[in-house]
């Protein structure tokens, strides 16, 4: 399997759309697009998420295809990542600053991501929020920040 910034070049490369228009649709900078394309950890560790989900949905990227392994307790479909977020933290006995000194983030995180802010951080922070609540990273990814298929 190519890496996703080689998948998500070729995607747009397919369908004819230059850099320039796939920035502008995405919201990013010219060259912010670039760095998208050419780093390989730009997705996971640069670009907010909701992004990511865009340019999947945009490009026809099935985002579960790059998300690694990483076991837990698997998350039902139609879940509320805000909502899941806050009910296992409480279930496992986690304070909000507990919580963010866990996942290595500063006060005022906790709210932010049990309010679905999640999707305003880029995807690592989703994978350090999974390992911290101990959840399954690809059912957590599939049925509480993508849309149901």
């Amino acid at each position: 399997m190519a890496a996703f910034h080689h998948t998500l070049r070729q995607r747009r490369l397919d369908i004819g759309m230059g850099e320039g228009r796939a920035s502008q649709l995405l919201g990013l900078t010219v060259m912010g697009y670039y760095d998208l394309e050419a780093y390989a950890d730009e997705w996971r560790t640069v670009v907010p998420l909701y992004i990511t989900i865009f340019a999947c949905r945009l490009f026809e990227i099935d985002m579960l295809e790059f998300v690694p392994d990483q076991p837990g307790v698997v998350v039902q479909p139609n879940a509320q990542a805000g909502d899941l977020i806050r009910q296992r933290r409480e279930e496992i006995g986690l304070s909000a600053g507990a919580f963010e000194d866990r996942c290595g983030y500063l006060p005022g995180f906790t709210p932010i991501v049990e309010a679905c802010g999640l999707v305003l951080y880029p995807f690592e922070d989703t994978r350090v929020i999974c390992e911290a609540l101990g959840l399954d990273l690809k059912s957590f990814v599939q049925h509480a920040l993508l849309a149901p298929r």
